[in-house]
């Protein structure tokens, strides 16, 4: 990999982790707006229908996305091709999702998702023509295109779901903020994209990349059904208020994993593949897991220990059932963040086959402890959901080493971080319980810092510090080359 290429996207990464922290910012403004103004039955709602029709996303794309940004070379007629490809899929599931409308309202009893279901059916549509073009805008290392057009979509659509909340559209705000913001990504980046489709031809086979798709599609089937089965079952067993304020406590508690882990995998996934050797690999894999690592590990532990404040202050007195939710939830972040470099390894090594039979056992742990706590309850529900992405961590340490990665490297980092977690949620929980400081908010404060010097005792935990604070510098360099690419 060329120092101007590794720059360009080490920059990328920098670009995408500015454009995320936007992004958060417009999440944090949605909390705390529309959680004043709408209920947890609106949430509940429309939760309820992208818990299921959702799926038809993954379906719709079914990996020839990221099949299409792993490829080392892609002709003018396989863009083309696959444009269409994505174009009909999305037309075809946007038809099905419609089709499910009347049998999702039976399923919850409630004839109000009917029409919730229907319009939310034509963003499939709309995704699908966008696909190509974030593929376009991603192999030319366009990263600032792709945070912008995101930023700029995601900002008018929060803007339009607030008036209308505030003209008294209930849970239809969030039905059109969903639709304007994939109307206006579409828009925006056929507006910045310099390729655009041509026709169909036979000169551009796309048979390796529907193959690479299949296996890595239906390993995101199950990811989906794992990350969902708590949505779809609460809101059948415990009604839209359950769900309402379940889904709540997801939104925030997968902060990280929404608005940092998902997105750099394309950041990720086009350095990665540039990586002929295991050193510099390898190197690289247990940099990117202490810094997803430590990032989690600091936010989860965060919201353990402040969940009920962070609550109040965001969502209002009417949210108090989302506390405990979400500091089980915020539990599982750490695990899942532990885990999710070898994601990428699955990719950038071209072992779709492996993921998919990863994914069968980590997710059917997830779903089976999921379906046994629903039977005793909402809160045993998310433990179950938790328990499945703590255990999935050492069986990827032990994944990993299948394909070329020492266990030592995801295992001994993710000791570290989970440990660093660990004490400052401790330190946070127990210093109110002594009664030295009379103000439980700042006994807690003071716990939880306490804690984290703590574990700077260890000299492997400070080097990590260093290294991720290294890594930020060379990333923000405009000349550095970026150790290990």
């Amino acid at each position: 990999m060329t120092t101007s290429t590794a720059h360009r996207a080490a920059r990328g990464g920098l670009v995408t982790l500015a454009g995320q922290a936007i992004k958060m910012v417009l999440l944090l403004l949605n909390l705390v707006v529309l959680g004043r103004l709408l209920t947890p039955e609106d949430f509940g709602l429309v939760a309820m229908v992208t818990a299921v029709v959702g799926v038809a996303e993954l379906v719709r794309d079914f990996g020839i996305t990221t099949a299409s940004i792993q490829s080392p070379t892609l002709s003018l007629i396989q863009k083309n091709n696959l444009f269409w490809i994505n174009s009909a899929l999305g037309l075809g599931l946007a038809v099905v999702a419609a089709l499910l409308s009347h049998p999702l309202g039976l399923f919850y009893a409630d004839s109000r998702l009917v029409p919730i279901t229907l319009a939310i059916s034509s963003v499939f549509l709309l995704n699908g023509i966008q696909a190509q073009y974030q593929v376009e805008l991603t192999r030319s290392l366009r990263f600032r295109s792709l945070a912008l057009t995101d930023i700029s979509s995601n900002a008018v659509a929060l803007g339009a779901a607030v008036t209308a909340a505030l003209l008294g559209a209930g849970y239809w705000s969030l039905v059109i903020m969903q639709l304007i913001s994939a109307l206006l990504l579409l828009m925006s980046r056929i507006l910045v994209s310099e390729w655009h489709p041509g026709m169909p031809g036979r000169n551009g086979p796309v048979r390796k990349f529907l193959r690479y798709g299949g296996n890595l599609g239906v390993a995101q089937f199950l990811n989906y059904l794992s990350a969902n089965a708590p949505s779809v079952l609460m809101g059948y067993a415990y009604g839209a208020s359950a769900l309402g304020s379940y889904s709540r406590a997801s939104q925030i508690a997968t902060i990280p994993v929404n608005q940092v882990f998902g997105p750099l995998t394309n950041v990720a996934l086009t350095t990665l593949v540039r990586l002929n050797d295991n050193g510099p690999f390898n190197r690289a894999v247990g940099t990117m897991q202490l810094l997803l690592g430590y990032t989690a590990s600091l936010g989860s532990s965060f919201l353990v220990v402040f969940s009920a404040p962070i609550i109040h202050l965001l969502l209002g007195d009417k949210w108090g059932s989302v506390s405990p939710l979400l500091q089980i939830l915020a539990v599982g972040i750490t695990f899942q963040a532990a885990t999710f470099v070898s994601y990428w390894v699955f990719l950038a090594k071209d072992r779709t086959a492996s993921l998919l039979r990863y994914n069968l056992l980590t997710k059917g742990i997830v779903l089976t402890l999921t379906l046994v706590g629903g039977f005793f309850g909402v809160g045993e529900m998310v433990w179950g959901y938790t328990a499945g992405l703590i255990i999935a961590w050492p069986i990827s340490v032990l994944w990993l080493r299948t394909m070329g990665v020492p266990s030592s490297i995801p295992l001994l980092g993710g000791l570290r971080f989970i440990g660093l977690g660990l004490a400052a949620t401790t330190g946070g929980l127990l210093m109110p319980l002594t009664g030295v400081i009379e103000l439980p908010l700042l006994a807690s404060a003071i716990g939880w810092a306490v804690g984290l010097i703590v574990t700077l005792v260890f000299p492997r935990t400070r080097m990590d510090l260093k290294l991720i604070i290294m890594t930020m510098r060379q990333l923000i360099r405009p000349k550095s080359s970026i150790k290990g690419i």
